[in-house]
């Protein structure tokens, strides 16, 4: 009656990354954080507020650290942002969650991104 339901707006599942995974919007590289999770056409990961605003079109790197695999300069945009400031810990630094969406892929980008979800991501999100 006056309640709408739940439309999930995603078209490709979410995968948890598994630690070490890391993403940067270029070029400057400060904003830069871990990956939350991960889908073929976008992906959520931590950072903090402080770098400064992010232009509503970039292009976004993806990293895993230990394994040296590394996906460049993905055209991207941003979806929706979270602040969280966690008042109650001293000392706390806070934190912002950013959702981004992947605008446009190459071929060699989309091949690798298969293999980062293949290789560092978990098979559920």
């Amino acid at each position: 009656m006056g309640e709408r339901a739940f439309q999930e707006r995603r078209r490709h599942e979410r995968f948890k990354v598994r630690q070490g995974g890391f993403a940067a919007i270029t070029p400057d590289l400060n904003t830069i954080g871990p990956i939350v999770n991960i889908s073929r056409d976008g992906l959520a990961f931590w950072h903090s507020p402080g770098a400064g605003q992010i232009d509503p079109f970039f292009e976004i790197d993806i990293l895993f650290v230990r394994h040296g695999y590394y996906i460049g300069k993905i055209a991207s945009k941003i979806i929706s942002h979270v602040d969280f400031n966690n008042e109650t810990t001293a000392g706390s630094v806070p934190t912002r969650q950013s959702c981004v969406q992947f605008v446009k892929l190459t071929k060699d980008q989309t091949d690798r991104l298969e293999i980062f979800i293949e290789l560092y991501a978990d098979n559920h999100p």
